[in-house]
């Protein structure tokens, strides 16, 4: 049977999670460990101050960091060494699989492969409606797996959990919107006839993924508002001149990196209103050179041919790598939305992505 890995929407993902945690920890962990320095180590210097304590116990503050960070859950730098290299070895496996607990940031999925076994996996609402009955898996090393959903490429983190006895829910509903079924391969309709779909009550799956993508972008922008706050702070209580130039300095060096790093997401503020600005169009696709990010995204120029004739060249700043694969495999994509702003995607499916109209 063939490995995982061996597709290549796959192989790019499995090397998408291992860049980011290279260095054994993701750049986020580090900021967030970086701020948890700072305050920590300003509260044990007024402590000391305060009570007249030597000096010397501020040097305790990163065995405490140390103590604290270590039990502390987030990371999937354990996942990404015990459980991706086994996409490398192992094939999919379809198993019965539903839905026992649903959360913001974790669930609780109960699958049936050599006896009942509970995994929390670290998946968004979106990818978890898709869930009706079965999901793909690879048990890697130890408690550690690797889930994905129909519909998706998408790789989540899994892990064995104890069983939660007395609670279960049934599994979500999947939509099913104008023949685009919840496929691996995100196939394209079955007929090749362009219709237009309305988006209300149609695709509240795909709408949940435009949240989705729009909430992480907030999220960026919250964490760059702490580190100001955080570095003013820091600031008022080691300098005793300058304090505002040094600050303006560090918020626009901070401000600049950002938006190097994140800025082509930005547009993902505004998909959750494209998503739902008017009815889906399928058009055939062309897909230009796909120039995958660290983060997987992927910035690719697509062709879009209409039934009536017509085409567009739309580009997509930062459509997901596994969108783009939907894209490539069913040479079609779908369009809500006009103008030169629009939604491109699979409604029904946990595909959107923002575009602009060349």
């Amino acid at each position: 049977m063939t490995p995982a890995a061996r597709d290549p929407i796959t192989a790019i993902l499995v090397r998408v999670w291992e860049r980011r945690y290279r260095t054994g920890v993701s750049s986020r962990a580090l900021g967030v460990a970086g701020i948890a320095f700072c305050l920590v180590f300003w509260a044990f210097a007024a402590v000391v101050d305060h009570f007249g304590l030597p000096g010397g116990l501020t040097a305790l503050t990163p065995l405490l960091l140390t103590v604290l960070w270590a039990p502390l859950p987030g990371s999937n730098s354990t996942w990404v060494n015990h459980g991706l290299p086994c996409l490398h070895s192992h094939p999919w496996q379809t198993v019965p699989a539903r839905v026992l607990r649903r959360g913001r940031w974790s669930s609780l999925i109960e699958v049936t492969d050599d006896g009942l076994t509970v995994f929390e996996v670290r998946i968004d609402p979106a990818h978890l409606a898709m869930i009706t009955d079965s999901v793909d898996l690879v048990r890697g090393r130890g408690k550690w797996a690797v889930l994905r959903v129909p519909g998706s490429r998408e790789l989540f983190p899994a892990k064995v959990s104890r069983p939660l006895l007395g609670v279960a829910e049934p599994a979500a509903v999947t939509e099913s919107v104008a023949g685009v079924t919840g496929q691996v391969s995100g196939a394209a309709p079955e007929s090749a006839t362009a219709v237009a779909v309305p988006v209300s009550g149609a695709a509240g799956v795909t709408e949940r993924w435009a949240r989705t993508l729009r909430d992480r972008v907030l999220l960026v922008f919250a964490q760059l508002v702490l580190v100001w706050g955080v570095g003013l702070v820091g600031l008022a209580l080691v300098a005793a001149h300058y304090v505002g130039v040094m600050w303006l300095v560090f918020v626009v060096v901070s401000g600049v990196f950002t938006a190097l790093v994140v800025g082509h997401r930005g547009w993902d503020l505004v998909l959750p209103g494209l998503v739902g600005s008017g009815e889906w169009v399928r058009a055939d696709a062309v897909l230009g050179v796909c120039e995958t990010r660290r983060g997987g995204t992927a910035r690719v120029v697509v062709v879009l041919r209409f039934a009536d004739g017509g085409s567009r060249e739309v580009v997509l700043p930062a459509a997901s790598v596994d969108l783009v694969g939907a894209a490539g495999d069913s040479s079609s994509l779908w369009v809500a939305g006009n103008g030169r702003r629009v939604a491109v995607g699979f409604p029904g499916l946990p595909h959107a992505a923002y575009a602009r109209v060349g």
